[in-house]
């Protein structure tokens, strides 16, 4: 996985694993989903968030969230990650703000992000 951020709308997205997103969508946090070998937040939108609270309805318990997750993430691929121009899998990003400290320089999720 290559590392990769993003600045937008004064946002900081970093990219992360697929286990990682799925920790955070099943906590309740928006996650930012992309085919892997185009940019996300160019002019052509190819990005989605996906966020458990927007989908409450269809949530019964916590085997359902983790399918859940996985039925999105699929249906997301069979759409938008057709070729290998766009890429055969998503790539996940996180809204994250950096912050120093007198040890070094940590990252933790930005919740502002949420509330837009």
């Amino acid at each position: 996985m290559n590392k990769y951020t993003f600045n937008y709308n004064g946002f900081t997205f970093q990219r992360v694993n697929k286990n990682y997103a799925r920790r955070a969508y099943k906590n309740g946090l928006t996650v930012v989903i992309c085919p892997c070998n185009l940019k996300p937040f160019t002019p052509w939108h190819p990005e989605h968030d996906i966020n458990r609270k927007s989908r409450e309805q269809f949530i019964i318990d916590e085997i359902g969230i983790v399918n859940d997750f996985n039925n999105l993430v699929n249906s997301f691929e069979y759409y938008n990650c057709p070729n290998s121009e766009t890429g055969k899998y998503a790539a996940y990003y996180i809204p994250v703000m950096y912050y120093g400290r007198i040890d070094g320089v940590f990252s933790e999720y930005d919740y502002s992000y949420m509330k837009r």
